[in-house]
């Protein structure tokens, strides 16, 4: 199996319509070099606060709230475009509220015929520093 894993320029997305084409273009080019899975950047999902102000973009708490609204287009992105290219996309994660204000990183694998596994994470940054508490065990 080929497995790309290419240098991905960040950018700032003005909304998910851009953010999508970006990607369906980044993963056609790996598609055409018989790539058959893609692993995209870590915390790629939070490219997606850049369609917000400076005030939201400029604080980690307020893009992960921002994002939230976002994550079932995302999640349908995705899967419509793995059934195109017939790969396997690791889309890395997405922040979720845990529902209690607390953050998990899902882990997304995307398969050919359209479904996913994931797998959730604390979010490692100072914040399960600062609540140690909320680690998942």
């Amino acid at each position: 199996m080929k497995i790309t894993a290419d240098k991905y320029p960040i950018d700032a997305p003005r909304d998910l319509t851009v953010f999508a084409e970006k990607q369906a273009a980044f993963l056609g080019e790996a598609k055409q070099r018989a790539q058959r899975l893609a692993v995209l950047p870590e915390y790629l999902a939070l490219e997606l606060a850049a369609k917000f102000d400076a005030a939201v973009c400029g604080n980690l708490l307020t893009s992960l709230e921002a994002i939230q609204p976002l994550h079932a287009r995302w999640m349908q992105f995705c899967q419509t475009l793995v059934v195109r290219l017939g790969m396997y996309i690791n889309a890395r994660t997405f922040p979720l509220d845990n529902g209690d204000g607390r953050y998990r990183n899902r882990s997304y694998l995307f398969v050919p015929d359209g479904g996913h596994l994931w797998q959730a994470q604390t979010v490692p940054d100072r914040f399960r520093e600062e609540n140690p508490s909320d680690c998942i065990r």
